[in-house]
């Protein structure tokens, strides 16, 4: 359930920022202001509408940078702590369907990893949101307006500077090698300058699917790949891991990465350098 800490971690920036500039919030509410002359309107009182704005805009930012895993945590966090919506709170089907519109999204990057996650977590919370709307929390009118407010927010984030899933995805397969590349190909491609002397090369993985990370962890051997991509592939596959047995494997695959990090941008700076 702990993903559900990256919405806290975006409330403090937005605290922060609003204390030594303009919040997110502040951000956002002028952004809308540009698009659709006001902020989106989801309760009567306007106060409440601002707390209940910046609760699901924590979410959306939240649940955009960390994955789609986010979602089921959020999902664990309303089940496990239901509460009534207050001025500060909104609604938990709001916040519910809001992440499960991010799910819906159509993201085809090269590797399998966001659709795998992706269908994990809209299979756990696709249940909850049709309850909703059985009970009658949820309804057409509300969904078009939840619906018009997400497509809002999508539009906002591309304003402003937050690392996405997707992003590192790319990120990830940007500086990998295809599947086919071999070490020893890679070596006699990089490892010779021009007169033929070995040079530093950079730290390289092939790229893997969602399946070969999730068998390679469960085979307990670390992987150097962003900490966000890898706990998405544990959480989405946590049932398949002894209570235990993520962490130390998780721990040594972050600091391996670290590591990887380090060394590549210690390799660009001196060939900048030079």
């Amino acid at each position: 359930m702990w993903p559900i800490l990256c919405h806290e971690m975006f409330e403090s920036v937005d605290m922060d920022l609003g204390h030594h500039g303009q919040s997110i919030m502040k951000q956002f509410q002028t952004f809308a202001e540009t698009q659709i002359k006001t902020l989106p309107l989801i309760t009567d009182d306007k106060e409440t509408n601002e707390k209940w704005l910046l609760e699901i805009l924590m979410d959306f930012l939240a649940i955009t940078s960390f994955g789609p895993m986010y979602a089921k945590s959020l999902l664990e966090y309303c089940q496990r702590s239901p509460y009534y919506p207050t001025p500060e709170h909104p609604e938990m089907c709001y916040r519910i369907y809001s992440a499960y519109s991010y799910l819906q999204s159509a993201v085809k990057p090269e590797s399998d990893i966001f659709s795998r996650c992706q269908e994990v977590a809209k299979a756990q919370i696709e249940p909850e949101v049709t309850r909703y709307e059985d009970d009658g929390n949820l309804n057409s009118q509300s969904e078009q307006m939840l619906t018009q407010l997400y497509q809002l927010m999508v539009k906002f984030r591309r304003t402003i500077k937050t690392p996405t899933f997707v992003q590192r995805l790319d990120n990830y397969i940007a500086d990998s090698q295809l599947p086919n590349v071999t070490l020893k190909g890679l070596l006699k491609k990089e490892a010779l300058n021009v007169e033929g002397n070995p040079k530093i090369i950079p730290f390289k993985d092939p790229v893997l699917t969602f399946d070969q990370i999730k068998n390679t962890l469960l085979n307990g051997i670390s992987l150097s790949i962003d900490p966000n991509i890898l706990l998405n592939v544990v959480i989405a596959n946590l049932d398949n891991f002894n209570k235990e047995a993520p962490c130390e494997v998780i721990i040594d695959s972050i600091k391996k990465w670290k590591i990887k990090s380090v060394w590549n941008y210690s390799l660009s700076t001196l060939e900048t350098k030079s």
